[in-house]
């Protein structure tokens, strides 16, 4: 299993531990968080814009590149670059 299967895996297992504030956790979602913990721990290719303002802490980068499944939970995401680790 590659470092970015174990990452969905994680990815998902945290998205359920949030699944009362956030039912609606979509596969793309779930990509992002993906993408978000490999660029943080620098395992993986960097993700896109979105991601680098994720990882940089950038509110209005974060929310002004988020598209419309992003932005519903972006809470979730940032949630994801400070808390969920393999």
């Amino acid at each position: 299993m590659d470092i970015r299967e174990k990452y969905r895996e994680r990815a998902i297992q945290f998205a359920n531990e949030w699944k009362s504030e956030f039912p609606n956790v979509s596969d793309h979602n779930i990509e992002m968080m993906v993408s978000i913990m490999a660029t943080r721990d620098k395992t993986s290719y960097p993700g896109g814009g979105f991601v680098e303002a994720v990882c940089a802490n950038d509110l209005v980068g974060a929310v002004t590149r988020a598209d419309s499944d992003n932005i519903k939970v972006i809470k979730l995401l940032a949630l994801t670059h400070k808390q969920c680790y393999l």
